[in-house]
């Protein structure tokens, strides 16, 4: 298993969407431009407000390992205490957009080894994530829920619509992985 669905996480799609549609930065990465935007994490620890609402869902104790101060300090997700263990759990975002009748092609992500997405346009019909195993698609995944994904299995996208798929991808501290996640979602302890 490589996808966990999370319909749990309900969030307001209209001002991310917003937000990405007025980014100017989409060639940034240069293994795949034109697909990612970052947010913070790779470019900047500064949070956009736009991200707080997304961010609530998530489990107090999610946001940082071992610290009893709130989880944003100065606008910065995470702690600047002293704390020994003190970590942020979710460490970057980035909207991410698989434009009109293209292919995502297998990959698995350098660095990251587990993600949550949430779309924000994707239709069920025209676009989705597709699993691969030895170089073939062996599952396609058509949803508009949140999910959990393991970036380190092989895995990739399409869109066969006459629009952008644009979704909000959650990049998470590389101590944890897929399992952790799925495990806490399923303890009720991963959103709140």
């Amino acid at each position: 298993m490589s996808i966990f669905l999370l319909p749990e996480l309900e969030y307001d799609k209209a001002p991310l969407l917003l937000h990405a549609q007025q980014q100017t930065n989409w060639n940034s990465n240069p293994i795949m431009p034109g697909v990612f935007s970052a947010q913070w994490g790779e470019i900047t620890e500064t949070i956009d407000p736009v991200f707080d609402e997304i961010l609530s869902h998530f489990s107090n104790a999610f946001h940082v390992v071992g610290c009893v101060c709130p989880k944003r300090h100065n606008g910065m997700l995470g702690c600047s205490c002293s704390i020994p263990g003190c970590t942020p759990r979710i460490i970057g975002a980035a909207f991410m957009r698989i434009k009109p009748g293209s292919v995502l092609r297998e990959h698995i992500d350098p660095g990251r080894y587990t993600g949550v997405n949430c779309p924000l346009t994707q239709s069920l019909a025209d676009g989705g994530v597709d699993i691969y195993s030895k170089g073939i698609v062996v599952s396609k995944v058509y949803t508009d829920c949140p999910y959990i994904i393991d970036t380190q299995s092989p895995h990739g996208a399409h869109n066969n619509a006459s629009e952008s798929n644009i979704f909000l991808s959650l990049t998470f501290n590389t101590n944890l992985d897929f399992a952790q996640l799925v495990d806490w979602q399923v303890h009720g302890e991963l959103l709140q």
